[in-house]
């Protein structure tokens, strides 16, 4: 811009803003994310074993990339005994790691989430055993992630021919979320592993979350607040803790959890 006059930079410089805005917002109008919805959802369905339903789609670039949905719910997933249904997701994404194939969610925010939370006590050893088979096949899981990436890409498959297609096998996409906040949410708790008897109904309001995730020292720190609807319940409890050990892949290496709370 060596010898350009100022009137001529400024007027460069609002042409170029003006650009940006132009691009912010159409582009989000251009790309529609609802028509990838009955994808998304088998995807969903398929890793969970449960029956999923997700709202209107959208999406744009505002301080970074973000997605969101006005509705989401899933009930009858594997090793999950409940259900989630979620008024509003909202999903802050990082942009720089995805250049490299990454997926980092900065921040998930579920607003007025109810959940359910049923425990049976005709089905407790089921409980544990669903648990232990769940575990099986999450590390079976993750041992296969951890295969495909510890090979060399090429164009041969495992008996040494090369593929018919010519192409390279793909990596994995690497998925994590460094922040969670739950606003406004409601959990309910049927409880008949106490007193195999009868069942204990617990519903609790006002549930607050927020974590934050440290990838460098694999820790994770939570705020957690709640409110027992039950006058002669629980009361209104709030926790904070850390729990260390957790890597990026959700595993638990010499896991420590401190936590500290207090009951009104």
């Amino acid at each position: 811009m060596k010898g350009m006059s100022p009137k001529k930079i400024i007027t460069l410089s609002v042409i170029l803003l003006v650009l940006f805005l132009v691009v912010i917002l159409t582009v989000p109008r251009l790309f529609d994310l609802n028509r990838y919805n009955p994808v998304i959802v088998s995807a969903i369905e398929k890793a969970t074993g449960g029956n999923a339903k997700l709202g209107r789609m959208t999406w744009g670039l505002h301080t970074g990339l973000w997605l969101e949905s006005d509705s989401f719910s899933l009930s009858g997933a594997r090793g999950v005994f409940g259900d989630i249904a979620v008024k509003r997701v909202h999903a802050g994404i990082s942009i720089i790691p995805l250049i490299t194939g990454k997926i980092v969610i900065d921040n998930l925010r579920l607003e007025e989430p109810v959940a359910t939370i049923n425990l049976s006590g005709t089905n407790g050893n089921q409980i544990e055993a669903d648990g232990q088979s769940n575990k099986r096949k999450v590390r079976k899981d993750l041992d296969s992630e951890d295969a495909k990436e510890g090979d060399t890409p090429s164009s041969t498959d495992n008996t040494g021919h090369e593929n018919s297609s010519g192409t390279r096998p793909k990596k994995p996409i690497k998925f994590m979320i460094t922040g969670l906040t739950v606003a406004q949410g409601r959990l309910t708790l049927n409880d008949a592993l106490t007193l195999p008897s009868q069942t204990i109904s617990r519903s609790f309001t006002d549930v607050e979350i927020s974590t934050d995730y440290d990838l460098g020292d694999q820790e994770m720190t939570f705020d957690l607040s709640l409110r027992d609807e039950d006058e002669k319940g629980f009361g209104s409890i709030a926790a904070k803790g850390k729990l260390a050990g957790l890597t990026e892949r959700f595993r638990l290496e010499n896991p420590l959890l401190t936590i500290k709370a207090t009951v009104n």
